[in-house]
């Protein structure tokens, strides 16, 4: 507010942050209902539950897992081209959308609404029902798109690509 505009410290102010990599993937994870598979492990363990670095993960890695050959362990912060590129075209977001045994797919086949799953995937993934505005933009880009899949599945794309979804605020 106008009192605090220029104080920089006490917490005078909430600064967005980038989700951690971690808490990014099983948030992904989560809203998708597509586990995520990580070498010697089962599937379905969580990106926070592992032990180390070592563990294998294009997406970890991509977005800057920090290493322990430091003992600081700091994370880069800092989003970068091959992040974005990542979320917008990689494997890990459009495969768990697509993928035929998550969230859209079962939410399709049990023949809910436009409406009930555009409400349904936008409070499970920013935690939140959707505005009216959201609701008529969503419902309007399924029916104009070449399949309803494709429609429900870009509404999902973009939710998981939205800076309310990725970043704490």
């Amino acid at each position: 507010n106008e009192s605090n505009k220029d104080d920089l410290v006490a917490f005078s102010h909430h600064y967005s942050t980038q989700l951690m990599p971690e808490q990014m993937l099983d948030a992904i994870v989560q809203v998708t209902g597509v586990r995520e598979r990580f070498a010697a492990f089962p599937e379905g363990k969580r990106a926070i539950q592992l032990p180390d670095e070592a563990v294998d993960s294009y997406f970890l890695a991509t977005f800057n897992r920090p290493g322990r050959e430091s003992p600081k362990c700091t994370r880069e912060v800092t989003p970068n081209v091959t992040q974005a590129l990542h979320l917008i075209g990689g494997d890990t977001i459009n495969a768990k959308i697509r993928n035929e045994k998550g969230t859209l797919a079962k939410l399709m086949n049990q023949k809910k609404s436009d409406r009930q799953i555009v409400e349904y995937l936008t409070l499970a993934s920013v935690s939140r029902p959707p505005t009216d505005n959201e609701l008529a933009i969503a419902e309007e880009s399924v029916k104009t798109a070449p399949s309803r899949r494709d429609g429900l599945e870009d509404y999902l794309w973009a939710l998981l690509n939205s800076k309310e979804f990725l970043y704490n605020h």
